[in-house]
């Protein structure tokens, strides 16, 4: 299974994990989403067996769309 852990900075604004986003990131073979936060960062882990690490950046942009630069 692989796992990614995206970082965000307030900049990034709020993750999205709306329908739209949800079909974005199935498809990419995201099967499970935890969000974490504290007072200056979000913290997204993504989870999936059929999940590429190597597609992080376009989970990212599905994620933060506007914010992705912001991302680590």
């Amino acid at each position: 299974m692989a796992l990614v852990l995206l970082v965000a900075a307030t900049a990034a604004g709020e993750p999205i994990v709306g329908p739209d986003a949800a079909d974005r990131l199935h498809a990419l073979g995201i099967s499970r989403i935890s969000l974490l936060r504290d007072g200056s960062s979000t913290g997204v882990v993504l989870e999936g067996w059929a999940f590429d690490p190597a597609q992080a950046d376009a989970a990212t942009r599905a994620i933060f769309p506007g914010g992705s630069a912001e991302v680590r």
